[in-house]
């Protein structure tokens, strides 16, 4: 689990940004469905809990923190890999419309149940 966590959402861009790449080496990183899964929730969820587009969720993160955080800096870094996963995980679901922002799409609705 805590490979998992320690890799999700584009961690490597914000180590990096950190120099903390060292300190998650130390934690493999497990490239699955599951972990893909894991960072589209995390990508797809408001600081609410309210369901977000993955572009939405990105401005949010990168303003709150800004251009001169490691955080700010990381999301910019890894935007477009990042919605890139999104909309693999969306794609499975045939749902391209949660990634891109325009609904809450099955895996979204699903996530209280099983699918996440």
């Amino acid at each position: 689990m805590a490979c998992l966590v320690a890799h999700h959402s584009g961690a490597h861009a914000e180590a990096e940004e950190r120099g903390l790449l060292d300190a998650l080496e130390l934690f493999p990183e497990e490239r699955s469905l599951v972990a893909d899964v894991l960072s589209y929730c995390d990508l797809t969820t408001a600081p609410d809990g309210s369901a977000i587009s993955a572009p939405d969720r990105l401005f949010d993160v990168a303003t709150r923190y800004g251009d001169d955080h490691p955080v700010g800096r990381a999301v910019r870094r890894s935007r477009e890999e990042l919605l890139t996963l999104v909309n693999r995980v969306a794609a499975l679901e045939g749902d391209r419309a949660t990634a891109e922002g325009r609904g809450r799409g099955r895996v979204r609705a699903r996530r209280g149940g099983a699918a996440a």
